[in-house]
């Protein structure tokens, strides 16, 4: 993919999905099939697409890469979902809104904050720009969460055609992957001490899938952190998206 002998830069801006263990980090596996590239992650848990967007104007102009790929989305929902729910969870994202991770209000402005955030992107650096959908928000597709997370994708679907930037449609590829396997699974974070321990309980891949399991999933950890099958599936479309960009 380098032209010149000159290593190409890669810049992943994400969540808390960019980000994790080496075999649970879809960037770092990624980079693994990547030749002639240098790959830096900003990993930023929590982190809704107000706040990315914010991110992104002091990253990009000390990276300068020639390919920036953006995700996020999935706070903006999860935030909301998680109060909604009480008790700790209520607590976790009422601390999450205190640290400035204030959701979009709805479709419209979720449209307005990631044009903000492109505009941004496409008007600071030279390269070329890829988002990610917001990926499947539990292995049910058929919940209401899931049904609103396809209202939030359409709107990056249109955001990506007026702005010209090529998007990667995870939650199709994971929808596909899930319906194939033959279960849909509830579990959505259903284990609060999983929220703080998961990292422990994945330490190796074969932890990581066990976890998985117990809990009836097959992509996920906890229906959105990816496991290690969930993080070789997003890594492998972001090296298709870079091969479909450059």
């Amino acid at each position: 993919m380098a032209r010149g002998g000159k290593m190409k830069r890669l810049l992943v801006v994400g969540d808390s999905l960019a980000g994790g263990l080496p075999h649970l980090c879809y960037p770092r596996l990624a980079a693994r099939r990547l030749s002639g590239w240098w790959v830096r992650a900003v990993a930023l848990p929590g982190k809704t697409v107000r706040k990315l967007g914010e991110e992104l104007a002091a990253r990009l102009p000390l990276y300068q890469p020639d390919v920036l790929v953006f995700q996020g989305g999935g706070n903006d929902l999860l935030i909301p979902y998680l109060e909604a729910r009480g008790g700790r969870w209520s607590l976790l994202a009422r601390s999450l809104l205190r640290g400035g991770n204030r959701p979009a209000s709805g479709e419209k402005e979720f449209g307005e904050l990631l044009r903000r955030a492109l505009s941004l992107a496409l008007k600071t650096n030279p390269g070329s720009v890829v988002i990610f959908s917001v990926p499947c928000l539990g292995e049910d597709p058929r919940t209401p969460l899931n049904q609103r997370r396809r209202l939030y994708n359409a709107v990056m679907e249109e955001v990506a055609g007026e702005t010209g930037v090529r998007l990667a449609r995870i939650d199709l590829a994971m929808e596909e992957v899930i319906h194939r396997c033959g279960r849909a699974s509830p579990y959505l974070m259903d284990e609060f001490s999983g929220f703080f321990l998961d990292a422990l309980r994945s330490l190796t891949p074969g932890m990581a899938l066990r976890l998985s399991e117990r809990r009836g999933l097959h992509l996920t950890l906890d229906g959105v952190h990816p496991n290690p099958r969930g993080a070789e599936l997003l890594a492998g479309l972001l090296v298709e998206a870079l091969d479909r960009t450059v």
